[in-house]
Order: structure tokens, then sequence, then C-alpha cells
């Protein structure tokens, strides 16, 4: 006889807890990497999880196909030998205590709903992130009361999902420990840790957003590139656990390109009196530009563009130029619309007095002036380095002139050879023609001069010339 003669035996409930397996990020979605921590277990160093689909799987699995769990110590971080990937269709953990233990399935984790990341609710986002500008990443289906943060950092090409992945802090070159979050997230971020904010009610599914600004969070995007949000879901986990969510963000200017305004053969689109400059860009607004007479060895500031410096920035501010070397400024040239496809024309006035310091150049080589603009919606001046865009000078057409005579106009002259007279000195109709070297002009007459007078070909002058 054998008892109980039931076939299951007799069951006896042991003293304790079963074990009880927890995620880390607390919340997780199809897809995302997770790590595991064991409760109700005394020492899990050798434990390890499997995500299966039901107890019969669980039988079947082996502890070497399981991945370590980590362990929950409170401010303590734990290094990471390897992740689970959210799967909703492997929502049971399957738990090996020991190499040595059977297979046992304790609870489920079902993944949430796809998180996704959208760009902000504002017109520049079709073409890019610009640069330069506050934007609010947008995120749909988040848990609620999440205390979660989120970084960017950019997309390696081809490859971004293993980078990603290294977010479990492998040794950097020349470490020999593993990296904790906070220096691998200092080392690689774009734009640092983020607190993820609950909308106070959702918008078309949307239930979060992130923050993100060039000025406020000292980022530095590099435009052409391509960067992503990691998102952590909860702030308060001791070992942390980013994840990519949504698709790569680029990085552009909102002032896409700046360039001379293209003109026919003998139409001078810049010359020392005025540059003319195309400049395109990709939001509504206004464009302000600068043209100087020289290159710097640092980025202009958007109050040096505005000239406005002296009021706006601190006392200790020091200019990277001297005004004389302005050769003129346009401020606020509106944009009417987001010029995708064509370009707004900015002229900019240049001053005679500072078109004398106009660099010369060696002979046949045409002079240049040198320009940056930006827009009123950003603090980003374009281009963002020293050299600004070099525009090449054209030769002003040389204005109407007449003549005087001891300051007088002279509306008609009659000259006679072997008579003395005052110098006849040339009087240009814009003041201060020439302003530099490369609007000089020269004089000749024709026909030649009779014996007795004489044109200066260097300014002008008529005069009276005695033969001895």
């Amino acid at each position: 006889m054998v008892t109980p003669s039931d076939p299951n035996g007799q069951q006896f409930t042991l003293p304790g807890q079963a074990p009880l397996a927890h995620v880390l990020p607390s919340f997780v979605w199809p897809g995302a990497s997770f790590l595991v921590f064991m409760e109700n277990v005394a020492d899990s160093s050798q434990s390890r999880v499997k995500m299966v689909n039901d107890t019969v799987e669980c039988d079947s699995s082996a502890y070497s196909e399981a991945v370590p769990v980590v362990q929950n110590m409170s401010g303590i971080e734990q290094p990471i030998r390897a992740y689970l990937t959210a799967n909703p269709f492997k929502r049971m953990f399957c738990f090996f205590e020991l190499p040595t233990s059977l297979p046992v399935a304790v609870n489920e984790v079902l993944p949430s709903l796809s998180l996704i990341v959208d760009d902000a609710f504002i017109e520049h986002m079709m073409l890019g992130w610009s640069r330069g500008l506050a934007s609010n990443l947008i995120l749909y289906d988040v848990a609620p009361g999440e205390l979660a943060q989120a970084f960017l950092v950019e997309e390696v090409a081809g490859s971004h999902k293993h980078f990603l992945r290294a977010r479990s802090f492998p040794p950097h070159a020349g470490l020999l420990a593993p990296q904790t979050a906070a220096s691998y997230i200092q080392r690689t971020a774009a734009a640092p840790l983020k607190a993820v904010s609950v909308l106070p009610s959702p918008v078309n599914g949307a239930t979060h957003f992130v923050g993100v600004s060039v000025a406020e969070d000292e980022t530095q995007l590099g435009i052409g590139a391509k960067y992503v949000l990691c998102y952590v879901g909860s702030s308060s986990d001791t070992t942390r656990v980013f994840n990519q969510i949504g698709r790569s963000l680029s990085i552009m200017d909102i002032i896409l390109s700046l360039d001379k305004e293209a003109r026919p053969l003998g139409d001078e689109a810049a010359t020392s009196k005025e540059i003319n400059a195309m400049v395109q860009a990709s939001l509504t607004g206004a464009v302000s530009c600068i043209a100087t007479t020289r290159t710097f060895d640092r980025a202009l500031v958007a109050a040096e563009l505005a000239g406005d410096y002296a009021t706006s920035m601190p006392p200790d501010f020091v200019p990277v130029f001297e005004e004389a070397q302005v050769l003129g400024r346009a401020l606020d040239v509106p944009v009417p619309r987001a010029w995708t496809c064509g370009s707004l024309w900015v002229r900019i006035e240049a001053s005679l007095q500072s078109a004398a310091s106009i660099q010369r150049m060696p002979l046949g080589v045409a002079p240049q002036v040198y320009v940056w603009c930006k827009h009123s919606k950003s603090q980003v001046v374009f281009p963002e380095d020293g050299n600004g865009v070099a525009i090449s000078l054209g030769v002003l057409a040389a204005p109407n002139f007449g003549y005087v005579s001891l300051g007088s106009p002279l509306t008609q002259v009659v000259l006679a050879r072997n008579v003395s007279f005052p110098t006849l000195a040339v009087l240009w109709s814009e003041l201060g023609f020439p302003a530099y070297y490369y609007d000089e002009v020269a004089f000749t007459i024709t026909p030649t001069l009779p014996d007795g007078l004489d044109i200066s070909a260097q300014n002008g002058d008529l005069l009276a010339v005695f033969e001895a």
C-alpha cells in the first residue's frame, strides 16, 4: 500500500515566501533591454533567469541558457553581465537559484505598450531638429507615475543598438573597472540627464515629454549628426538601464545656408558699398547678419552680431572684434515663411570708414569680407566658428564726378594754355569714394591735352604746366 494514493502525492507548504522577480527598469516595453533582481532569495549571486512562454518550456530549460540576475543592494550600483529582451510572447520568468537547481517558473512580466518618442509640436520638425531652439520631445504610452529620466547620445552609424547596449557600462579604454552609469553618461551624453515630465492630461496618446534647450543644457550637438534618446523607467533605480526609444533625430541649424547673391556678369552683388547675401532658413521669424573685414579666433556670439553687447553682456565681456572691423549689419530682416526651397535676400549696407580696413590681397585676387547670420528664434550664430562665410568683393562702379576750384563747384571749364589757374580737383558725387584700394580709379582724357595742361592719372586733378 502506498499513501496517499493520489499520483500528485501530498503537498506541504514550507515556511518563507516564493521567489519573486522584479525588472529594471520597472517600465518595460517590447524590445526593451532590462535586468532582473530576485526577492525572497537569500543569495542570488549565482542565480539566473530565462524568459519563457509557459511552465512546459521552463521545465525543459537549462541553466546555461539563462541570464545572470543582478543584486538588489540599495545605493550600490551593480555590474551588468547580460541583458534580457522584453518579448510579449515570453512573459514568464524561469528561475535557477544555483547551477545545479531545477528550473522554477515564477511570476510573469507583461511588457507595456510601445514607447514612442516624437518630435516637438513645432513646424521645423518636418526637416529635423534645429540646434539652438528649445524643444520638447513627446513620449507616448509611458506608464504613469514613473520617475523617469532620459539623455541624448549620438547614434553610431550601423551599430547604434550595440552602442546603446554599452549602457552596461563596460570598461573604458585605459580603465580596469567597469564604468558607473553616471560616468558613462557624463562621457557620452550630448545632452545631460533630463527629467521625463508628465503631461497634465494625455494629448493624442502623448503622456510625457522631455524638454531640451541648447542654451540651458550646454549641449554639444553636431550639425548633420543623428542622436537618439535613451530612457530609463525610474531615477530611483540604483542599477540603471537605458534604452533607445523612437527614431533618431537629425540635427541642423535653423539657418541652412548663406552665400553671396548670384547676379549676371558685370552686376556686382558685393562691393565696399553693400553686400547682398542669400540666406536659407527653416523657420519663420527674422534673420540678422554681420559683415566684418577679417576672421577671428573664436565664434561670434549673438550679442556681438546684434551690436548690443555693451548693454546685454556682463561688464567684463570683451568682444572678439573692434567696431572699426565691422563693415556693416543687417538686423531683423523678416522671414515670411520657412524657405525650404528658396532663399531670403539680405542687404548689408557697408561703412565706408570700415572699408578702409579690408585686407589688401595679391594682385589679381579679389578682397574678401566675412559674414555671419542668426535667426531670431535661436542664439546660435551661423556658421559657428570664427571664419564666417567668405564673400569676394567686386569693384564698385565709379560714381559721377565734377570739378571744384578753391572749394566751389564748376559747371563749365574753359582752359587756356600758359595761363596760371588754381588746380581743379575732382569732386565725387558719393562722399568718401574710393573707400579702399580695390575701388581706386585711374584718370585719362581723350583727346590728349595740349602742352601747358595736364591731368593727374591718380586723382584726376587738372593742372597748369609752364615750360621753363
